[in-house]
């Protein structure tokens, strides 16, 4: 049996058209915005490559492994910290790299923001948003939290990030009304 394909490790392994001023001037309109479109699915395809690698390198820091986990063996007191210092991202960036991340490797009710995620359908950041907005609810069935990510899904397309983040507190609102009323 032979081991899995290792994607390369160079940044030749993905390569991305650089335009320089000059290039970018002498675009068409329809040329500006079809290269805008495209360098935005290959930014998505690179954040979520390197979000997977953020969610290892946390898995491989848990808490669980103490001072043998990868970012205290390293000095870093958290994984975060650590895909801080690799990256040379914000500690915010790093945070949300870490948390989308684990929706991709996790099976979780929301594993299909993760798939949409790192199909590059979807950016960090309105991956995060999603996550953030029905993150918390612990209470309500999987197929209800499940089909609620799948409404927000459909919307991300019509929707800015942050007004995707509103309504996706705005369904977790009602979500969790619905479900305290089923309760009572």
């Amino acid at each position: 049996m032979s081991a899995p394909a290792r994607p390369e490790s160079s940044a030749a392994a993905f390569t991305v058209a650089a335009y320089s001023v000059g290039a970018a001037r002498a675009l068409s309109d329809s040329e500006l915005m079809d290269a805008q479109r495209a360098m935005a699915e290959s930014r998505r395809r690179v954040d979520a490559s390197a979000a997977v690698l953020a969610a290892e390198l946390a898995y491989r820091s848990r808490r669980d492994l103490g001072y043998e986990g990868l970012a205290q063996k390293l000095g870093a007191r958290t994984p975060e910290k650590l895909v801080q210092q690799l990256t040379g991202s914000s500690s915010r960036q790093a945070q949300i790299m870490v948390r989308v991340g684990a929706l991709i490797s996790d099976d979780s009710p929301l594993g299909v923001v993760g798939a949409a995620f790192s199909g590059g359908a979807l950016s960090l950041e309105a991956a995060d948003a999603i996550r953030t907005g029905l993150g918390g609810l612990d209470e309500v069935p999987v197929e209800q939290l499940t089909d609620a990510a799948r409404g927000l899904l459909a919307q991300t397309g019509t929707l800015t990030v942050e007004q995707l983040a509103a309504r996706a507190r705005e369904v977790a609102a009602e979500l969790d009304e619905l479900h305290v009323a089923e309760r009572e």
